[in-house]
């Protein structure tokens, strides 16, 4: 994942935060210009990250988390990560998920999160790819479940042939093209016509 926090401090400048981060994301780092360091600890089996500040901080500023969270399987369920600001008055959530060309999401468990047209986040969500899904939230708030069906593969074929006429006999050489989209492979099947089966050579980088 990648969040970007954007807070608005009135009155009096704060030179930390504190926020509940998602229990199961590992390798969690907090980012920006007027960041100093960052150190988590577990609070009532909670996972709370505070962020320190190089100053004290009022007016508006901005941060950036990252993280992951490692599938044993392509189509794993995967739960939206949550996040929740401690100590704020308001807290506003925006998520928007990218996900690979050869899964089909579907939301299974909305928690309590709206779901969002995500061209509606426009550029309110950092990052970069084509994004699916996006769900917005308020304040505390139970994440979302979304389980994936993995597409069936999309094949695309292009031969071209090229035919040389000798005087005892006619050579045939073909360049056969392939596209795939979605899920990968690794055969393809070709039908021969019977009288060559046994005299085809065949050449490719990719050939096994």
């Amino acid at each position: 994942f990648l969040s970007r926090f954007d807070y608005q401090i009135k009155r009096a400048g704060i030179f930390s935060t504190r926020i509940e981060i998602p229990k199961d994301f590992d390798s969690v780092e907090a980012t920006g210009s007027n960041v100093k360091d960052f150190s988590e600890e577990i609070v009532d089996e909670k996972r709370i990250l505070t962020v320190s500040f190089k100053n004290r901080t009022k007016g508006n500023t901005s941060f950036e988390l990252t993280g992951r969270l490692n599938r044993a399987e392509e189509d794993d369920d995967s739960i939206v990560p949550v996040f929740a600001p401690l100590d704020v008055d308001r807290h506003d959530g925006k998520v928007a998920l990218a996900i690979h060309s050869s899964l089909d999401p579907r939301t299974e468990e909305s928690g309590d999160l709206r779901q969002q047209d995500v061209s509606i986040l426009g550029d309110k969500i950092p990052g970069s790819g084509s994004l699916q899904i996006g769900f917005r939230y308020r304040g505390v708030a139970a994440p979302a479940t979304v389980t994936y069906t993995r597409k069936k593969p999309q094949i695309s074929g292009e031969v071209l042939t090229f035919v040389e006429v000798r005087e005892q006999m006619i050579r045939y050489a073909w360049t056969i093209g392939f596209q795939v989209r979605y899920a990968g492979v690794d055969t393809f099947i070709l039908s021969l016509p019977e009288s060559i089966a046994e005299d085809l050579r065949h050449d490719g980088s990719l050939i096994k």
